[in-house]
């Protein structure tokens, strides 16, 4: 799984030093990109958020649904996002 062969083949050839799990965080928080990437990730789930809260309105509005269903409808579009976000 790494280019230069199995991960556990590198480790005991000794390729690879140990990791540390307070310097790989301490690196992440320190790089720009981790911020950047952040804040166009809260971005996009806003645009994502208005976009699940005007569904049921047009829903209602375009096919005549119920109020009621359709703001079921947009809330499981909001659901299966949630879910699908931790599934990656």
């Amino acid at each position: 799984d790494l280019p230069d062969g199995q991960l556990a083949d590198v480790r005991n050839a000794g390729a690879l030093p140990p990791s540390n799990i307070k310097r790989s965080i301490l690196a992440a928080v320190r790089n720009y990109r981790t911020f950047v990437l952040m804040i166009l990730y809260c971005c996009s789930f806003g645009v994502e958020l208005t976009m699940n809260n005007l569904l049921s309105a047009y829903f209602y509005d375009q096919f005549g649904v119920p109020l009621s269903v359709a703001g079921t409808i947009g809330a499981s579009f909001g659901f299966m996002n949630l879910f699908a976000r931790s599934l990656g």
